[in-house]
This record gives structure tokens, C-alpha cells and sequence, in this order.
């Protein structure tokens, strides 16, 4: 009678070596805070006598390091080569200066801010120029793209190529898979990782749109916005709002390695949510819907005029709101001499109606802080407090600190705000919440120091299970 055989031995398994990094650490770095109305770029370079390796904001403007996400194109006599002109406020200086030939010119402001909130972005989205006619969002994201390179590259005077870089480009972490890749095709279009000119003509809408060679895509990452941050501690909440969206991710540090603790969570009730809301609520006192009778008066220069005082004269003080000033209880907002021309004073005196104040000798309107909060803020606060708690709700254990960055976060009624509302859900006073110094410049400073060192990341949480099993498509004669 046969033995049986029976179950063999186990053998003893092979060591599994540790995985080679995808990315190797660099110490000559270029990172783009691509954000929905601001851009901002930060660099590294080697160590040398006159360096020591420190993080660096590339200056975009004369008193700028952050400059408005605005780009003015100007296409040749033939309309077959596309130039760009000037990018952030000299663009929106300029913009108003081509009424008289803007067939000629294409300007975009705040492109992400243009499409259809919670839309999908992929390669064929569209957006519309300030000046009229359709584009490819991907193409006027690589204009903007080759200019801030090309700023980087002058920068230098000659001493480094584009080439010589590794680049990061931010995206908000609620961006789908398709929307990060149109931002790597982008710049891969732009030439970020080759010495090729970048981007110089758009392709008509409708046509089809080619597809970039990859050059070097070991030199180009995305990095989440709330991932790459600045901050160091146990456990952590980042909560970046920016001008489109609310990116938040919690992340634990144990010996300076970063694991997430959450998949990304967000929406986008970013602080140009707050512009618009003002905007409507001028609206309503002049009674034209959309400014539609403003704007048919003269195109360009009436959307120049609205521009200018929603995302400039407005903006600082949006920024500022919360901060106490002793007998201080309005925000007064200079209108424009167009819009005032255009409507009057009788019917700007319709404000006195709604307990603001117009004032026709500074052509001013005045808001009370407690009507500025109730009409202008409170619904995109709500939506933003909405989704900490979420956050909150979705680890039962302690979150140490809270850290508030952007350019939105950096405001003070948004960080009080948020801190009565945690204190609120959680049933304690939260009083460690943080807002770095430069909260605008957090996210591209992180970007850097991520990309120097990308192994501090030991691991991530997936946003999405993705299956691999298939079936054969029923026949029902079988």
C-alpha cells in the first residue's frame, strides 16, 4: 500500500527587496501653485556660495510673488501664431485697453472659476474668452503654463533650461483622474520637461486635439494641494481654500514620515464664491440680472470695470473681513465711474433700501459687517464648515492641530469661524488652529519640499476601488 504523499514542506520564502522610489530625490526644483484666481512659483536650485538650498518664490510681479490667474493672447495678422502678450495684472491692466481691437486678442481671467461648478474636467473642455470665442481649457492652461516657465527660465539669465528642472504642479485634490491628466498634458504641451518652445497656436474647437509627446515624464509629478503643505505634528487637518475649492486632507506624522489618514475630501465653494455673491447682490439693486444691460453698453470695458471691482478693489477687503478695527463697522467699496454713468444715482440710491449706504459723491457703497456676513458670506462659510465636519466625522480619534492655508484660508472671519464650528461639533474649545504667515504661498513652498524628499510619504488612502474582473456579454440563445 502507497504512502500518501501528503502536503511538501514549506520552503523558505524569498526576502522581497524594497521598491526602488518612482521618484528620486532633486535638489533643482520648480513647483506651480496652478490656482483658480491666483498663480504663484516656487524653486529650489543647488547648493552653491551664493545659495544654500532654500526654498525660493519666483517674484511674477514688480510687488508681486502671487499674481491673478489672467492671461491676454494676441493672435498674428494670418491668425495663425498665438503670443502671449502679459499675465496676471498687467493683463487685467491691458484687457481693458483693446476694446477697440479685441477680434484680435484672447483673455482669460480665473479660468477654472469660468466652467460649470462640479463638472467634469477632461481634455475637451471648453471655456470661453473674455473677449469672445471658445477654446480648449487644456491649451489655455498651457499658455499660462509656458509663460510662468519661460519667467523662470529669464530668471536665471542663462544659467539653467527648463530641462534642468524637476517640476510640480498642484491640482486640487478633488480632481478626478481625467482632470489631472489633462494638467500633465498641459504641460507637456507647454515644454515644462523639454527646451521646446511651449504652446504658440490654439486649435480650433471641434477639430481634434493632438496629443503631446512626453518628454521626460520621470521630471513632471502633480502633487495634491492639501497633501503637499508645510507642517509638521502628530496628527493633522489641512483645510486649503482657495479661490474655486475647499481641498482637505489629514495626514499622521510618526519620525517625520507623512502617512494620509483620509482620502482627499472637498467642494468648491472656494472664496470667489464670496465675489459672486456681492456681485449678485449688486445686481439686485440695479435690477439687471447678470449686469446683461452693463455689459451689451460696451462689452469689453464694462466686463473690465466689473473685473477690476469684484476681483481687485474687493478682494483685500474680502480678505481682511473679521479682523477688529476699533470703529470700523462697514466695508466701503469704490464703484466704478462706468458703472455709475451707466445706471445713476437714482437707482444706486435703491441700496439705502436694503440697509447699505450709497454714497454719489465718492460713487461709494457702504455695507455693514453684519449685513456683509448674513448676505455675502454666510452661505460659502456654511459649505466650507460643512465639509470640516465631514472630515471630523470621519475619524473618530483626536485631530491635534487644524492647519488653514490658501488664500481664502488665510482669512480671519473664515479661521474664527471654522474654530466656533469645531469647537461646536466636537463639544470642546478647539483652540489649535493655525494659519502660517504666507498662507497664500503654503501650498507651492510644500510643493518643493515634497518633491525634494517624495519618500516622506510612507502611504495613501485611495479614493476609489477599482475592479479588474469581467464577463462575457450575455446570449440569451445559449
Amino acid at each position: 500500500m502507497a504512502l500518501s504523499k501528503g502536503p511538501l514542506p514549506l520552503s523558505r520564502a524569498e526576502t522581497i527587496q524594497e521598491a526602488t522610489p518612482v521618484l528620486k530625490e532633486s535638489n533643482c526644483i520648480a513647483a506651480i501653485d496652478f490656482g483658480t484666481s491666483s498663480l504663484s512659483v516656487a524653486y529650489t536650485i543647488p547648493l552653491s556660495r551664493t545659495t544654500r538650498g532654500d526654498i525660493k518664490v519666483l517674484p511674477l510681479h514688480s510687488t508681486l510673488e502671487r499674481i491673478p490667474n489672467a492671461i491676454l493672447i494676441m493672435k498674428d495678422k494670418l491668425g495663425q501664431k498665438y503670443s502671449t502678450i502679459a499675465i496676471g495684472p498687467k493683463a487685467q491692466s491691458l484687457y481693458s485697453s483693446v476694446r477697440n481691437n479685441f477680434e484680435n486678442f484672447a483673455y482669460f481671467e480665473r479660468i477654472k472659476n469660468l466652467l460649470e461648478r462640479d463638472k467634469s474636467l477632461n481634455r475637451t473642455t471648453q471655456v470661453h474668452s473674455f473677449t469672445g470665442g471658445s477654446y480648449y481649457l487644456i491649451e489655455v492652461i498651457a499658455f499660462i503654463l509656458t509663460n510662468l516657465k519661460e519667467t523662470l527660465v529669464t530668471h536665471f539669465k542663462g544659467q539653467y533650461k527648463s530641462t534642468n528642472f524637476d517640476w510640480v504642479i498642484t491640482v486640487p485634490a478633488v480632481w478626478k483622474a481625467r482632470a489631472r491628466r489633462m494638467m500633465r498634458e498641459a504641460a507637456y504641451m507647454a515644454g515644462l520637461t523639454s527646451n521646446g518652445p511651449g504652446i504658440i497656436r490654439f486649435t480650433p474647437v471641434g477639430s481634434p486635439l493632438l496629443r503631446p509627446q512626453e518628454v521626460n515624464p520621470e521630471k513632471l509629478s502633480l502633487a495634491l494641494e492639501p497633501e503637499n503643505t508645510t507642517a509638521e505634528i502628530e496628527r493633522y487637518m489641512v483645510v486649503d481654500i482657495g479661490g474655486g475649492t475647499v481641498d482637505i486632507t489629514v495626514h499622521d506624522m510618526d519620525y517625520g514620515k507623512v502617512s494620509v489618514a483620509l482620502p482627499p475630501m472637498g467642494n468648491t465653494w472656494g472664496g470667489t464664491t464670496i465675489n459672486e455673491t456681492l456681485s449678485m447682490l449688486l445686481q439686485e439693486i440695479v435690477d439687471d440680472k447678470g449686469f446683461k444691460a452693463f455689459l451689451k453698453s460696451d462689452p469689453i470695458g464694462a466686463k473690465a470695470a466689473l473685473n477690476k471691482l469684484f476681483y481687485e478693489e474687493f478682494e483685500g477687503q474680502k480678505k481682511v473681513f473679521g479682523e477688529a478695527i476699533v470703529g470700523i463697522h462697514k466695508v466701503v467699496i469704490n464703484l466704478p465711474n462706468k458703472l455709475v454713468q451707466f445706471y445713476g444715482n437714482d437707482m444706486l440710491h435703491e441700496a439705502n433700501k436694503m440697509n447699505m449706504h450709497y454714497d454719489p459723491g465718492e460713487g461709494s457703497l457702504g455695507i455693514g459687517y453684519d449685513l456683509l456676513e448674513q448676505k455675502v458670506f454666510q452661505f460659502t462659510i456654511d459649505k466650507i464648515i460643512e465639509c470640516v465636519r465631514a472630515a471630523f466625522d470621519e475619524l473618530p480619534s483626536k485631530i491635534n492641530t487644524v492647519y488653514l492655508v490658501g488664500g481664502f484660508g488665510g482669512c480671519r472671519f473664515v479661521s474664527q469661524k471654522i474654530e466656533e464650528a469645531i469647537a461646536q461639533h466636537c463639544g470642546i474649545l478647539y483652540d489649535n488652529i493655525v494659519c502660517p504667515v504666507d498662507p497664500d504661498l503654503a501650498v507651492v513652498s510644500g510643493a518643493v519640499m515634497w518633491r525634494k524628499n517624495p519618500n516622506i510619504i510612507q502611504s495613501r488612502v485611495a479614493d476609489a476601488t477599482y475592479g479588474t474582473v469581467v464577463a462575457p456579454v450575455f446570449n440569451p440563445a445559449i
